[in-house]
Protein backbone atom coordinates (compact mmCIF):
# COMPACT_ATOMS: atom_id res chain seq x y z
CA UNK A 1 0.00 0.00 0.00
CA UNK A 2 1.25 3.48 -0.94
CA UNK A 3 0.51 5.46 2.25
CA UNK A 4 1.67 8.79 0.74
CA UNK A 5 -0.81 8.55 -2.14
CA UNK A 6 -3.73 6.93 -0.23
CA UNK A 7 -6.71 9.28 0.26
CA UNK A 8 -9.03 6.86 2.17
CA UNK A 9 -8.28 7.71 5.84
CA UNK A 10 -10.22 4.68 7.18
CA UNK A 11 -8.09 2.36 5.09
CA UNK A 12 -4.93 4.06 6.37
CA UNK A 13 -6.18 3.68 9.98
CA UNK A 14 -6.80 -0.05 9.45
CA UNK A 15 -3.32 -0.55 8.01
CA UNK A 16 -1.80 1.32 10.97
CA UNK A 17 -3.66 -0.86 13.52
CA UNK A 18 -2.53 -4.02 11.75
CA UNK A 19 1.04 -2.70 11.74
CA UNK A 20 0.89 -2.02 15.50
CA UNK A 21 -0.49 -5.53 16.12
CA UNK A 22 2.30 -7.08 14.06
CA UNK A 23 4.87 -4.96 15.91
CA UNK A 24 3.54 -6.22 19.27
CA UNK A 25 3.76 -9.81 18.06
CA UNK A 26 7.35 -9.32 16.88
CA UNK A 27 8.26 -7.72 20.22
CA UNK A 28 6.83 -10.68 22.12
CA UNK A 29 8.74 -13.04 19.82
CA UNK A 30 11.95 -11.05 20.44
CA UNK A 31 11.50 -11.39 24.25
CA UNK A 32 10.85 -15.12 23.96
CA UNK A 33 13.92 -15.62 21.74
CA UNK A 34 16.09 -13.59 24.09
CA UNK A 35 14.89 -15.75 27.06
CA UNK A 36 15.72 -18.99 25.22
CA UNK A 37 19.20 -17.73 24.26
CA UNK A 38 19.97 -16.79 27.87
CA UNK A 39 18.75 -20.16 29.17
CA UNK A 40 20.90 -21.98 26.59
CA UNK A 41 23.89 -19.93 27.79
CA UNK A 42 23.22 -21.14 31.36
CA UNK A 43 22.09 -17.82 32.83
CA UNK A 44 20.87 -17.85 36.45
CA UNK A 45 17.26 -16.70 37.23
CA UNK A 46 18.62 -13.40 38.59
CA UNK A 47 20.68 -12.77 35.41
CA UNK A 48 17.69 -13.74 33.26
CA UNK A 49 15.43 -11.30 35.10
CA UNK A 50 18.01 -8.49 34.84
CA UNK A 51 18.56 -8.99 31.09
CA UNK A 52 14.80 -9.05 30.38
CA UNK A 53 14.32 -5.85 32.39
CA UNK A 54 17.04 -4.13 30.33
CA UNK A 55 15.37 -5.31 27.13
CA UNK A 56 11.97 -4.00 28.31
CA UNK A 57 13.54 -0.61 29.10
CA UNK A 58 15.16 -0.42 25.65
CA UNK A 59 11.90 -1.31 23.89
CA UNK A 60 10.00 1.26 25.94
CA UNK A 61 12.62 3.93 25.12
CA UNK A 62 12.46 3.13 21.37
CA UNK A 63 8.64 3.28 21.47
CA UNK A 64 8.72 6.70 23.19
CA UNK A 65 11.22 8.03 20.64
CA UNK A 66 8.99 6.79 17.81
CA UNK A 67 5.92 8.47 19.33
CA UNK A 68 7.83 11.77 19.61
CA UNK A 69 8.97 11.52 15.99
CA UNK A 70 5.34 10.98 14.91
CA UNK A 71 4.17 13.98 16.95
CA UNK A 72 6.93 16.22 15.54
CA UNK A 73 6.12 15.19 11.96
CA UNK A 74 2.39 15.82 12.51
CA UNK A 75 3.14 19.26 13.97
CA UNK A 76 5.46 20.09 11.08
CA UNK A 77 2.80 19.12 8.51
CA UNK A 78 0.14 21.19 10.27
CA UNK A 79 2.21 24.40 10.10
CA UNK A 80 2.09 26.45 6.88
CA UNK A 81 5.22 26.09 4.73
CA UNK A 82 7.47 29.14 4.81
CA UNK A 83 8.00 30.32 1.26
CA UNK A 84 11.11 32.19 0.28
CA UNK A 85 10.82 35.13 -2.11
CA UNK A 86 11.32 34.04 -5.70
CA UNK A 87 14.49 36.07 -6.18
CA UNK A 88 16.04 34.50 -3.08
CA UNK A 89 15.22 31.01 -4.32
CA UNK A 90 16.79 31.67 -7.69
CA UNK A 91 20.11 32.97 -6.43
CA UNK A 92 21.71 34.88 -3.58
CA UNK A 93 23.47 38.16 -4.31
CA UNK A 94 23.47 40.36 -7.42
CA UNK A 95 24.15 38.92 -10.84
CA UNK A 96 27.60 39.83 -12.20
CA UNK A 97 27.52 42.16 -15.18
CA UNK A 98 28.84 40.60 -18.39
CA UNK A 99 29.98 43.76 -20.17
CA UNK A 100 32.56 41.99 -22.32
CA UNK A 101 30.14 39.46 -23.83
CA UNK A 102 28.70 39.96 -27.31
CA UNK A 103 24.89 40.20 -27.32
CA UNK A 104 23.07 37.91 -29.76
CA UNK A 105 19.38 38.71 -30.39
CA UNK A 106 17.13 35.63 -30.54
CA UNK A 107 13.54 36.69 -31.44
CA UNK A 108 10.60 34.42 -30.56
CA UNK A 109 7.32 34.87 -32.43
CA UNK A 110 3.83 33.39 -32.21
CA UNK A 111 2.87 30.64 -34.63
CA UNK A 112 0.37 31.65 -37.30
CA UNK A 113 -2.36 29.62 -35.58
CA UNK A 114 -1.81 31.44 -32.25
CA UNK A 115 -2.25 34.92 -33.73
CA UNK A 116 -6.03 34.77 -33.34
CA UNK A 117 -7.74 36.11 -30.19
CA UNK A 118 -9.07 33.36 -27.94
CA UNK A 119 -11.99 35.55 -26.83
CA UNK A 120 -13.38 37.15 -29.99
CA UNK A 121 -11.48 35.38 -32.76
CA UNK A 122 -9.99 38.61 -34.11
CA UNK A 123 -6.44 38.90 -35.46
CA UNK A 124 -3.69 39.75 -32.94
CA UNK A 125 -1.54 42.75 -33.89
CA UNK A 126 2.10 43.10 -32.85
CA UNK A 127 2.42 45.47 -29.85
CA UNK A 128 5.66 47.27 -30.68
CA UNK A 129 7.96 48.21 -27.84
CA UNK A 130 6.27 45.93 -25.31
CA UNK A 131 8.38 42.79 -25.77
CA UNK A 132 9.39 40.65 -22.78
CA UNK A 133 13.21 40.36 -22.79
CA UNK A 134 15.07 37.60 -20.94
CA UNK A 135 18.86 37.19 -20.91
CA UNK A 136 20.81 33.94 -20.65
CA UNK A 137 24.52 33.20 -20.93
CA UNK A 138 25.24 30.63 -23.64
CA UNK A 139 28.41 29.10 -25.08
CA UNK A 140 29.46 28.97 -28.71
CA UNK A 141 31.97 26.18 -29.31
CA UNK A 142 35.39 27.34 -30.45
CA UNK A 143 36.06 26.53 -34.09
CA UNK A 144 39.38 25.87 -35.77
CA UNK A 145 39.48 26.97 -39.40
CA UNK A 146 41.94 26.78 -42.27
CA UNK A 147 42.63 30.23 -43.66
CA UNK A 148 43.61 30.23 -47.32
CA UNK A 149 45.84 33.23 -48.00
CA UNK A 150 45.67 34.19 -51.67
CA UNK A 151 48.54 36.46 -52.68
CA UNK A 152 47.48 38.28 -55.79
CA UNK A 153 50.04 38.81 -58.57
CA UNK A 154 50.36 41.80 -60.85
CA UNK A 155 52.37 42.10 -64.03
CA UNK A 156 53.54 44.83 -66.35
CA UNK A 157 53.77 44.79 -70.13
CA UNK A 158 57.52 45.03 -69.70
CA UNK A 159 57.53 41.69 -67.89
CA UNK A 160 57.84 42.90 -64.23
CA UNK A 161 55.85 40.94 -61.60
CA UNK A 162 54.63 42.03 -58.15
CA UNK A 163 53.05 39.73 -55.55
CA UNK A 164 51.14 40.88 -52.47
CA UNK A 165 53.02 40.30 -49.22
CA UNK A 166 51.92 37.92 -46.48
CA UNK A 167 51.48 39.26 -42.94
CA UNK A 168 54.54 38.71 -40.73
CA UNK A 169 54.58 35.12 -39.44
CA UNK A 170 55.98 33.69 -36.21
CA UNK A 171 57.16 30.62 -38.12
CA UNK A 172 57.80 31.62 -41.77
CA UNK A 173 56.05 29.13 -44.03
CA UNK A 174 54.51 27.42 -40.99
CA UNK A 175 51.06 25.90 -40.94
CA UNK A 176 49.81 27.58 -37.77
CA UNK A 177 48.92 31.23 -37.20
CA UNK A 178 50.48 33.66 -34.75
CA UNK A 179 47.34 33.72 -32.61
CA UNK A 180 47.36 29.93 -32.48
CA UNK A 181 50.80 30.03 -30.82
CA UNK A 182 49.55 32.70 -28.38
CA UNK A 183 46.54 30.52 -27.54
CA UNK A 184 48.70 27.46 -26.83
CA UNK A 185 51.13 29.44 -24.63
CA UNK A 186 48.20 30.91 -22.69
CA UNK A 187 46.62 27.51 -22.14
CA UNK A 188 49.91 26.04 -20.91
CA UNK A 189 51.40 28.81 -18.78
CA UNK A 190 48.32 30.78 -17.70
CA UNK A 191 45.64 28.08 -17.57
CA UNK A 192 48.32 25.56 -16.48
CA UNK A 193 47.31 22.76 -18.86
CA UNK A 194 49.86 20.11 -19.92
CA UNK A 195 50.39 19.91 -23.67
CA UNK A 196 48.90 16.41 -23.82
CA UNK A 197 45.71 17.72 -22.21
CA UNK A 198 45.60 20.58 -24.71
CA UNK A 199 45.89 17.97 -27.49
CA UNK A 200 42.80 16.19 -26.12
CA UNK A 201 40.84 19.44 -25.89
CA UNK A 202 41.71 20.49 -29.43
CA UNK A 203 41.02 17.00 -30.81
CA UNK A 204 37.56 17.14 -29.24
CA UNK A 205 37.06 20.47 -31.02
CA UNK A 206 38.01 19.02 -34.41
CA UNK A 207 41.75 19.77 -34.75
CA UNK A 208 44.11 16.82 -35.25
CA UNK A 209 47.45 17.75 -33.66
CA UNK A 210 50.21 16.34 -31.44
CA UNK A 211 52.08 17.69 -28.41
CA UNK A 212 55.38 18.11 -30.30
CA UNK A 213 53.70 20.51 -32.73
CA UNK A 214 52.27 22.48 -29.81
CA UNK A 215 55.71 22.65 -28.16
CA UNK A 216 57.26 23.95 -31.40
CA UNK A 217 54.75 26.82 -31.35
CA UNK A 218 55.43 27.60 -27.68
CA UNK A 219 59.21 27.54 -28.20
CA UNK A 220 59.00 29.81 -31.25
CA UNK A 221 56.92 32.34 -29.31
CA UNK A 222 59.27 32.17 -26.30
CA UNK A 223 62.22 32.94 -28.58
CA UNK A 224 60.47 36.08 -29.84
CA UNK A 225 59.61 37.23 -26.31
CA UNK A 226 63.06 36.48 -24.85
CA UNK A 227 64.30 40.10 -25.32
CA UNK A 228 61.36 41.32 -23.18
CA UNK A 229 62.32 38.78 -20.50
CA UNK A 230 65.89 40.11 -20.49
CA UNK A 231 64.66 43.73 -20.31
CA UNK A 232 62.43 42.76 -17.39
CA UNK A 233 65.48 41.65 -15.40
CA UNK A 234 67.42 44.80 -16.33
CA UNK A 235 64.50 46.96 -15.19
CA UNK A 236 64.22 45.19 -11.83
CA UNK A 237 67.96 45.44 -11.16
CA UNK A 238 67.77 49.24 -11.43
CA UNK A 239 65.51 49.38 -8.36
CA UNK A 240 66.91 50.12 -4.90
CA UNK A 241 64.78 47.49 -3.12
CA UNK A 242 63.69 44.17 -4.61
CA UNK A 243 62.27 40.88 -3.35
CA UNK A 244 64.04 37.57 -3.94
CA UNK A 245 63.13 33.93 -3.37
CA UNK A 246 63.67 30.41 -4.74
CA UNK A 247 61.41 27.41 -5.26
CA UNK A 248 62.10 23.88 -6.60
CA UNK A 249 61.39 23.12 -10.26
CA UNK A 250 61.62 19.58 -11.56
CA UNK A 251 63.49 18.90 -14.80
CA UNK A 252 62.78 15.40 -16.07
CA UNK A 253 65.90 13.28 -16.38
CA UNK A 254 67.63 15.09 -13.52
CA UNK A 255 67.56 13.39 -10.15
CA UNK A 256 67.87 16.65 -8.22
CA UNK A 257 65.32 19.45 -8.64
CA UNK A 258 66.45 22.70 -10.20
CA UNK A 259 65.57 26.03 -8.59
CA UNK A 260 63.32 28.77 -9.91
CA UNK A 261 64.72 32.10 -8.69
CA UNK A 262 62.49 35.14 -8.63
CA UNK A 263 63.21 38.86 -8.43
CA UNK A 264 60.23 41.12 -7.84
CA UNK A 265 58.91 44.62 -7.30
CA UNK A 266 55.30 45.66 -6.84
CA UNK A 267 54.80 45.78 -10.63
CA UNK A 268 57.51 43.49 -12.03
CA UNK A 269 58.31 39.81 -11.63
CA UNK A 270 61.29 37.97 -13.13
CA UNK A 271 61.84 34.20 -13.02
CA UNK A 272 65.08 32.38 -13.82
CA UNK A 273 65.49 28.60 -13.52
CA UNK A 274 68.96 27.49 -12.41
CA UNK A 275 70.47 24.15 -11.50
CA UNK A 276 70.85 25.14 -7.84
CA UNK A 277 70.11 27.82 -5.27
CA UNK A 278 73.77 28.23 -4.47
CA UNK A 279 75.90 31.36 -4.32
CA UNK A 280 77.21 31.03 -7.89
CA UNK A 281 73.73 30.92 -9.44
CA UNK A 282 72.61 33.70 -7.11
CA UNK A 283 75.37 36.03 -8.29
CA UNK A 284 74.55 35.24 -11.92
CA UNK A 285 70.85 36.07 -11.40
CA UNK A 286 71.58 39.28 -9.44
CA UNK A 287 74.34 40.50 -11.75
CA UNK A 288 75.60 43.89 -10.65
CA UNK A 289 72.63 44.71 -8.43
CA UNK A 290 73.40 47.10 -5.60
CA UNK A 291 70.76 47.81 -2.99
CA UNK A 292 68.52 45.99 -0.51
CA UNK A 293 66.94 42.58 -1.03
CA UNK A 294 63.97 41.50 1.05
CA UNK A 295 63.93 37.74 1.56
CA UNK A 296 64.11 34.85 3.99
CA UNK A 297 67.10 33.75 6.03
CA UNK A 298 68.57 31.30 3.49
CA UNK A 299 72.26 30.43 3.76
CA UNK A 300 72.75 31.53 0.15
CA UNK A 301 71.41 34.98 0.98
CA UNK A 302 73.97 35.45 3.74
CA UNK A 303 76.75 34.44 1.32
CA UNK A 304 75.54 36.98 -1.26
CA UNK A 305 75.70 39.92 1.18
CA UNK A 306 78.37 42.52 0.48
CA UNK A 307 79.22 46.15 1.06
CA UNK A 308 76.77 47.16 -1.68
CA UNK A 309 74.12 44.47 -1.20
CA UNK A 310 72.12 44.10 2.03
CA UNK A 311 69.38 41.69 3.06
CA UNK A 312 66.28 42.77 4.94
CA UNK A 313 64.53 39.80 6.47
CA UNK A 314 60.85 39.01 6.19
CA UNK A 315 58.53 39.50 9.18
CA UNK A 316 55.91 37.23 7.58
CA UNK A 317 58.31 34.31 8.14
CA UNK A 318 58.46 35.20 11.84
CA UNK A 319 54.71 35.52 12.22
CA UNK A 320 54.15 32.17 10.47
CA UNK A 321 56.65 30.49 12.79
CA UNK A 322 54.95 32.12 15.77
CA UNK A 323 51.53 30.83 14.67
CA UNK A 324 52.99 27.33 14.41
CA UNK A 325 53.48 27.49 18.20
CA UNK A 326 49.72 27.89 18.81
CA UNK A 327 49.44 24.22 19.86
CA UNK A 328 52.67 23.66 21.79
CA UNK A 329 53.00 27.13 23.36
CA UNK A 330 49.74 29.09 22.79
CA UNK A 331 50.52 31.91 25.26
CA UNK A 332 53.86 32.91 23.76
CA UNK A 333 52.46 32.36 20.25
CA UNK A 334 49.61 34.83 20.85
CA UNK A 335 51.92 37.40 22.46
CA UNK A 336 54.45 37.39 19.61
CA UNK A 337 51.80 37.40 16.86
CA UNK A 338 50.02 40.34 18.47
CA UNK A 339 53.20 42.44 18.63
CA UNK A 340 54.16 41.72 15.02
CA UNK A 341 50.65 42.54 13.80
CA UNK A 342 51.08 46.00 15.31
CA UNK A 343 53.94 46.63 12.85
CA UNK A 344 51.55 45.97 9.96
CA UNK A 345 48.89 48.22 11.49
CA UNK A 346 51.40 51.08 11.74
CA UNK A 347 52.40 50.67 8.08
CA UNK A 348 48.72 50.62 7.10
CA UNK A 349 48.27 53.92 8.95
CA UNK A 350 50.88 55.52 6.67
CA UNK A 351 49.25 54.25 3.46
CA UNK A 352 51.26 55.17 0.35
CA UNK A 353 52.94 58.20 1.98
CA UNK A 354 56.64 57.28 2.23
CA UNK A 355 57.49 60.30 4.37
CA UNK A 356 54.74 59.45 6.85
CA UNK A 357 55.85 55.80 6.90
CA UNK A 358 59.44 56.87 7.60
CA UNK A 359 58.26 58.96 10.58
CA UNK A 360 56.04 56.23 12.00
CA UNK A 361 58.70 53.56 11.62
CA UNK A 362 61.26 55.73 13.39
CA UNK A 363 58.96 56.15 16.38
CA UNK A 364 56.09 53.70 16.78
CA UNK A 365 57.54 50.75 14.85
CA UNK A 366 60.95 51.09 16.50
CA UNK A 367 59.31 50.94 19.93
CA UNK A 368 57.37 47.79 18.94
CA UNK A 369 60.56 46.09 17.72
CA UNK A 370 62.36 47.07 20.94
CA UNK A 371 59.41 45.61 22.92
CA UNK A 372 59.63 42.37 20.91
CA UNK A 373 63.32 41.90 21.72
CA UNK A 374 62.85 42.95 25.36
CA UNK A 375 60.07 40.36 25.63
CA UNK A 376 62.32 37.81 23.95
CA UNK A 377 65.02 38.30 26.65
CA UNK A 378 62.47 37.49 29.36
CA UNK A 379 61.65 34.09 27.84
CA UNK A 380 63.34 30.91 29.15
CA UNK A 381 62.00 28.03 27.01
CA UNK A 382 63.51 24.53 26.92
CA UNK A 383 66.61 24.65 24.63
CA UNK A 384 65.31 22.07 22.15
CA UNK A 385 61.67 23.19 22.10
CA UNK A 386 59.90 24.72 19.05
CA UNK A 387 59.62 27.98 21.01
CA UNK A 388 63.40 28.11 21.44
CA UNK A 389 63.82 27.67 17.68
CA UNK A 390 61.49 30.62 16.92
CA UNK A 391 63.24 32.83 19.46
CA UNK A 392 66.59 31.73 18.03
CA UNK A 393 65.40 32.85 14.59
CA UNK A 394 64.60 36.27 16.08
CA UNK A 395 68.11 36.47 17.54
CA UNK A 396 69.98 35.30 14.45
CA UNK A 397 68.13 37.57 12.00
CA UNK A 398 67.94 40.62 14.25
CA UNK A 399 69.91 42.95 11.94
CA UNK A 400 67.90 41.99 8.86
CA UNK A 401 64.56 42.18 10.68
CA UNK A 402 65.33 45.70 11.96
CA UNK A 403 66.56 47.05 8.61
CA UNK A 404 63.07 48.21 7.53
CA UNK A 405 63.10 50.80 10.34
CA UNK A 406 65.61 52.99 8.48
CA UNK A 407 64.16 52.74 4.95
CA UNK A 408 60.46 53.34 4.21
CA UNK A 409 60.86 51.63 0.82
CA UNK A 410 61.64 48.24 2.41
CA UNK A 411 58.42 46.22 2.82
CA UNK A 412 57.76 44.33 6.05
CA UNK A 413 57.71 41.02 4.23
CA UNK A 414 58.49 39.30 0.97
CA UNK A 415 54.91 38.23 0.25
CA UNK A 416 54.98 39.96 -3.15
CA UNK A 417 57.58 37.39 -4.28
CA UNK A 418 55.79 34.43 -2.75
CA UNK A 419 52.47 35.42 -4.35
CA UNK A 420 54.20 35.36 -7.73
CA UNK A 421 54.94 31.68 -7.20
CA UNK A 422 51.23 30.82 -7.47
CA UNK A 423 51.74 30.29 -11.22
CA UNK A 424 54.80 28.16 -10.59
CA UNK A 425 53.19 26.04 -7.86
CA UNK A 426 50.13 25.20 -9.96
CA UNK A 427 52.19 24.51 -13.07
CA UNK A 428 54.60 22.33 -11.11
CA UNK A 429 51.71 20.15 -9.92
CA UNK A 430 50.01 20.15 -13.30
CA UNK A 431 52.84 19.11 -15.62
CA UNK A 432 55.64 18.18 -13.19
CA UNK A 433 58.21 20.68 -14.45
CA UNK A 434 60.07 20.65 -17.77
CA UNK A 435 61.59 18.04 -20.06
CA UNK A 436 64.71 20.00 -21.04
CA UNK A 437 66.75 23.15 -20.48
CA UNK A 438 64.81 24.79 -23.34
CA UNK A 439 61.64 23.94 -21.43
CA UNK A 440 62.92 25.69 -18.30
CA UNK A 441 63.81 28.78 -20.34
CA UNK A 442 60.36 28.92 -21.95
CA UNK A 443 58.66 28.46 -18.56
CA UNK A 444 60.73 31.27 -17.01
CA UNK A 445 59.89 33.64 -19.89
CA UNK A 446 56.13 33.02 -19.92
CA UNK A 447 55.73 32.96 -16.13
CA UNK A 448 57.71 36.21 -15.80
CA UNK A 449 55.69 38.08 -18.41
CA UNK A 450 52.33 36.62 -17.33
CA UNK A 451 52.84 37.50 -13.64
CA UNK A 452 54.12 40.99 -14.50
CA UNK A 453 51.05 41.51 -16.70
CA UNK A 454 48.74 40.36 -13.91
CA UNK A 455 50.33 42.82 -11.47
CA UNK A 456 49.48 45.82 -13.65
CA UNK A 457 46.00 44.64 -14.69
CA UNK A 458 46.86 43.49 -18.22
CA UNK A 459 45.40 40.23 -19.53
CA UNK A 460 48.38 37.86 -20.14
CA UNK A 461 46.95 36.57 -23.42
CA UNK A 462 46.45 40.10 -24.70
CA UNK A 463 50.01 40.92 -23.67
CA UNK A 464 51.48 37.90 -25.49
CA UNK A 465 49.62 38.87 -28.65
CA UNK A 466 50.64 42.54 -28.52
CA UNK A 467 54.26 41.71 -27.66
CA UNK A 468 54.50 39.25 -30.57
CA UNK A 469 53.11 41.81 -33.01
CA UNK A 470 55.75 44.32 -31.89
CA UNK A 471 58.53 41.72 -32.20
CA UNK A 472 57.48 40.74 -35.73
CA UNK A 473 57.32 44.41 -36.71
CA UNK A 474 60.94 44.87 -35.62
CA UNK A 475 59.99 47.11 -32.69
CA UNK A 476 61.12 46.91 -29.07
CA UNK A 477 58.83 44.47 -27.29
CA UNK A 478 56.99 46.47 -24.60
CA UNK A 479 57.00 45.27 -21.01
CA UNK A 480 53.57 44.75 -19.37
CA UNK A 481 53.72 47.94 -17.29
CA UNK A 482 54.72 49.93 -20.39
CA UNK A 483 51.73 48.49 -22.25
CA UNK A 484 49.47 49.38 -19.33
CA UNK A 485 50.75 52.97 -19.34
CA UNK A 486 50.24 53.26 -23.10
CA UNK A 487 46.67 51.96 -22.77
CA UNK A 488 45.87 54.49 -20.04
CA UNK A 489 47.34 57.30 -22.14
CA UNK A 490 44.94 56.50 -24.97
Amino acid sequence: MNVKGEKDLERVRTVALLALSENARLTSELVRTKREILLLKGATPEQLQQELQLLDQKLAKDAAAFEKKVDDEAKKRSEPAEKKPRKQRERSGPRPEQKSLRVVDVPHDLDEADRACGECGGALAYWEGQDDVTEEVDVITREFVIKKHTRRKYRCKCGCLETADMPARLVPGGRYSNEFAVEVATMKYVDQLPLERIVKIMTREGLVIDSQTLWDQVHALASRLAPAHARLREQILTEKVIGMDQSPWKVLGHEKSWQMWTLTTTTLCYFDICKSKGEEDGRRVLGSFAGTIIGDAATTHAALSSSTLWFAHCWAHVIRRAKDLSTSDPLRSAQLVKMIQQLYEIDAEAGDDNQRRHELRGTKSRKIVDDIYAWRLEQRPLPSSPTAQVLGYLDNQKAGLKRFLDDPCIPLDNNQSERGYCWVAVGRRSFFGSRSKRGTEAAAIFYSLAESARRVGVDPREYFSTALAAALAGKTVPLPHELARATLAV
